[in-house]
C-alpha cells in the first residue's frame, strides 16, 4: 500500500480485513478530520488503454450508482478513487462499529439464532434491499460477511456494487457473464452465468435466513463444483425438519426464496417483509428470556422494540470486536 495518503487527503491507519476482492482499512480524512472506511479494491489486470479506460468508466459509474442508495443500512460512499496505475481502486466510506453475521454463526458449533433475532436481521435486510433495488442496483454477493449488527442493533448491508466494479465483461448490472457471488449464497442463475434481477438478491437473502434459523448451510458440498450442482438442481431441507419451534409461515417464505426459477419467488422484497411482519416484536415488547442471542453480540430486536430511541452510552453495549464496510 502507497506510504503517502490516497488522493493527498486519505491516511490508511490500520489494516481491519482482507479478503478476496481487497482489503478494508482504518482511515483518516485530514481535510474533514474524522475516521473513515477505505476499502482498497484489487483491480483486473490492465492490458490495454482500452481496457483501462472501460474499468475507470465502470468503477466511476458503481460508485455513484452506490452513494445513491440513501438508507441508514447503507454505509455513506464519501469518495472514489482510482490510482494512476490502475491497479487499486479505493471507496472512501463511513466507519461502522459493529459485528458481522459472520460473529453469530460458528460452523464449529452450529447454534441457531432466536427467531425473533434471524427474522429481525432478515426484515432490516429486506428494507436495505427495497431501497437498492428501486435505484436499481443488485447486490450480487449477499453473504454473513457483507451484513453487519451495528452496536444499537441496526443492520447494516455492505459491498453494494463491489461485484459488478470488478466484472470484466460487462457494463450493465443485468448482462449476462460469469458468475460473481460467494458459492454457499449464489442463486441458480448466478450459477448458470444468466440475467439477473433482483430476484438473485431474494435467493441469497433465503440462503443467509435458513442459516440464522437453522445453525446451518442451505447447501453443503465438498467442492465448488458440488456446490453449484445443488443450487441448481437440489432442494433445501424445510427448517421445520432442522428446527420445531419455527413458525410453519416462516419455513414456507424461506422455501420460497430458495426456489430455483427467479419467477417463482416472491415477486419483490417488499412482499418479503410483510411475510416476515408477523414475527417482528413490537414496540414496547420485552424479550421473552428464551429470546437471548450469543453473548456479547449487538440485539438486532432493539430496532423494533425501541423505535427512535436514543444512541446507547458509550460502552453500555457488549462490542466484542469491530467490522466496517
Amino acid at each position: 500500500m502507497p506510504q503517502k495518503p490516497v488522493a493527498g487527503r486519505y491516511e490508511l491507519l490500520e489494516e481491519l480485513s482482507h479478503g478476496g476482492m481487497g482489503d478494508v482499512w482504518r482511515g483518516y480524512d485530514a481535510v474533514l478530520d474524522r475516521p473513515v472506511a477505505v476499502k482498497v479494491i484489487r483491480g483486473q489486470s490492465v492490458t490495454s488503454p482500452h481496457l483501462a479506460e472501460e474499468f475507470a468508466k465502470r468503477f466511476k459509474r458503481e460508485a455513484r450508482i452506490t452513494a445513491r442508495i440513501q438508507h441508514p443500512g447503507v454505509p455513506q460512499v464519501y469518495d472514489a478513487v482510482l490510482d494512476d496505475s490502475y491497479e487499486h481502486l479505493f471507496l472512501v466510506m463511513e466507519l461502522v462499529d459493529g459485528v458481522p453475521l459472520t460473529g453469530y454463526i460458528h460452523p464449529e458449533k452450529p447454534k441457531p439464532l432466536p427467531v425473533s433475532w434471524a427474522v429481525a436481521v432478515a426484515a432490516q435486510v429486506a428494507t436495505v434491499l427495497s431501497y437498492a433495488h428501486d435505484v436499481p442496483v443488485i447486490h450480487r454477493d449477499l453473504k454473513p460477511g457483507n451484513i453487519l449488527v451495528s452496536r444499537d442493533g441496526t443492520v447494516k448491508v455492505l459491498d453494494f456494487g463491489i461485484a459488478a466494479i470488478l466484472r470484466t465483461d460487462v457494463t450493465k448490472l443485468t448482462a449476462t457473464g460469469s458468475p460473481i457471488g460467494t458459492y454457499q449464497y449464489m442463486s441458480p442463475e448466478q450459477v448458470r452465468g444468466g440475467q439477473l434481477t433482483p430476484q438473485a438478491d431474494l435467493y441469497a437473502l433465503g440462503c443467509v435466513l435458513h442459516e440464522l434459523l437453522s445453525g446451518q448451510l442451505a447447501f453443503t458440498a465438498d467442492s465448488e463444483f458440488l456446490l453449484m450442482f445443488q443450487h441448481v438442481n437440489a432442494a433445501p431441507t424445510p427448517l421445520r425438519q432442522l428446527r420445531a419451534d419455527v413458525p410453519a409461515e416462516l419455513e414456507e417464505l424461506v422455501l420460497h426464496l430458495l426456489r430455483k426459477a427467479p419467477e417463482a419467488r416472491p415477486a419483490d422484497v417488499q412482499e418479503v417483509y410483510e411475510r416476515l411482519r408477523p414475527f417482528l416484536p413490537a414496540a414496547g415488547e420485552q424479550p421473552a428470556q428464551h429470546e437471548a442471542g450469543p453473548a456479547g453480540t449487538p440485539d438486532p430486536t432493539g430496532v423494533f422494540r425501541r423505535p427512535f430511541a436514543p444512541r446507547a452510552r458509550a460502552g453500555a453495549a457488549a462490542r466484542p470486536g469491530s467490522a466496517v464496510p
